[in-house]
């Protein structure tokens, strides 16, 4: 059993991520809120950053 940094929950390790040989210090609920809140924040940015990602990697295909 760990306690997760974010909800201060004792939750079993199933329920976090693994970071090397240990684990996160959030559990999977809490980060997946986590992520969700970051993307929401600036949603904007994120889409542009995504279409940005995706036309290098086309562009990369066409070059091969």
């Amino acid at each position: 059993m760990k306690v997760c940094k974010g909800c201060q929950e004792n939750k079993p390790f199933t329920e976090y991520h693994r970071q090397g040989k240990g684990l996160k210090s959030k559990c999977k609920p809490c980060r997946l809120k986590e992520s969700k809140e970051y993307y929401y924040q600036d949603h904007e940015k994120t889409k542009e950053s995504k279409r940005a990602t995706w036309h290098r990697h086309v562009l990369k295909e066409i070059l091969k």
